[in-house]
């Protein structure tokens, strides 16, 4: 694990004697900003150090499979980058195709839509060894994708009286940037969806730290994933997170990562929410 760690900034970041900073993600989240429960006090027989290590380090090849699986193609992710000011935060930028599997009537819809996904992750022993993420999706094909985010924070503490295991806690938000006549609708819907494919991936979790599934890792002489992507379509070049890192004193994380693409058409309204609420589902990992 040493050789791979020094391929590995989050990790390292850990190692060093920091403390951390007001740019550094808050280690208890505001209910306010993500009001939905997807998934409570779920248990895993590892630490949070080697839940990031094993399920969302560069090189664990988890995300490829359990994406894969589901039917996800064109996995692109930009290196984690430390944001400026911060001692264990880190940003990055993950692009992918998912299917769109409802069709409401005669009315046809994208049949796939590109993701968007920005990403920020503390790993930190202070002033306990946490492991927290949080995601900001958006959906660049299908009706009404540039009205909303679908914003999560997975919390990932040591359980109590045995470090060497984590409680997992799920929560999220469903953010419009613009105005959408079914916005309950997508929300409760894309709540539901979001509490069914965490709890899918809770599952396969499990398998791979009891031994029954077992996920190759990537190679570790393969290409480091480049800082500009492109995901089915050129998209805009992923440089540096400095702009991020300034801005995350100032506004929540939420607010923050809640820029979205402006690329898709209206098409029908009943059919654009349905679609909608199904691509989130498919969408975030």
């Amino acid at each position: 694990d040493e050789d791979e760690d020094e391929d590995d900034v989050v990790v390292l970041a850990m190692k060093k004697k920091k403390e951390l900073t007001t740019v550094d993600l808050p280690g208890v989240v505001d209910p306010k900003t993500m009001p939905q429960v997807i998934m409570e006090d779920q248990r895993v027989a590892i630490s949070p150090v080697k839940v990031y290590k094993s399920f969302f380090s560069p090189f664990c090849g988890f995300d490829q499979k359990f994406k894969g699986d589901r039917g996800e193609t064109e996995l692109r992710a930009s290196p984690w980058t430390t944001l400026k000011g911060a001692s264990f935060t880190h940003a990055r930028e993950v692009q992918f195709t998912s299917p769109v599997t409802k069709q409401i009537g005669p009315i046809r819809v994208s049949k796939s839509t590109r993701v968007r996904e920005m990403q920020t992750c503390r790993l930190s022993t202070k002033p306990a060894e946490s492991f927290i993420l949080t995601t900001c999706s958006s959906f660049l094909d299908v009706p009404f994708g540039d009205t909303f985010n679908v914003n999560m924070r997975w919390d990932i503490q040591p359980a109590e009286g045995n470090p060497q295991e984590s409680i997992i806690n799920i929560r999220a938000d469903v953010t419009f940037t613009k105005s959408c006549m079914f916005k309950g609708k997508v929300t409760t819907e894309t709540t539901k969806d979001l509490k069914e494919l965490t709890s899918q991936w809770l599952r396969v979790v499990q398998d791979v730290i009891s031994g029954v599934t077992h996920i190759e890792p990537l190679k570790r002489d393969a290409p480091k994933p480049p800082s500009s992507t492109e995901c089915g379509g050129k998209l805009e070049r992923v440089d540096s997170f400095k702009t991020l890192g300034s801005s995350m004193r100032q506004a929540s994380i939420r607010e923050t990562l809640g820029s979205s693409m402006r690329q898709a058409s209206i098409r029908n309204a009943a059919a654009a929410a349905a679609s909608a609420a199904e691509a989130a589902s498919n969408g975030v990992g």
